[in-house]
């Protein structure tokens, strides 16, 4: 709806929405990738560690 208001005084907008529901989704997709990515990275690791230890406890060739 367009509205005639020469001197600015209607309370409503008009045109494209705000984008900040876009970006909110953004920023909380974000930091849902970061946490995943750090707690696959801590958990590799002790995969890793882990397996090294067990490694070295059988006496593996090339150790």
């Amino acid at each position: 709806m367009i509205t005639y208001d020469p001197e600015g005084r209607a309370a409503h907008r008009t045109g494209e929405p705000t984008g900040s529901p876009l970006a909110l989704f953004g920023a909380i997709a974000a930091a849902a990738f970061v946490v995943g990515t750090v707690a696959r990275v801590i958990y590799l690791r002790f995969r890793f560690n882990r397996g090294a230890k067990r490694r070295a406890a059988i006496g593996a060739p090339g150790l």
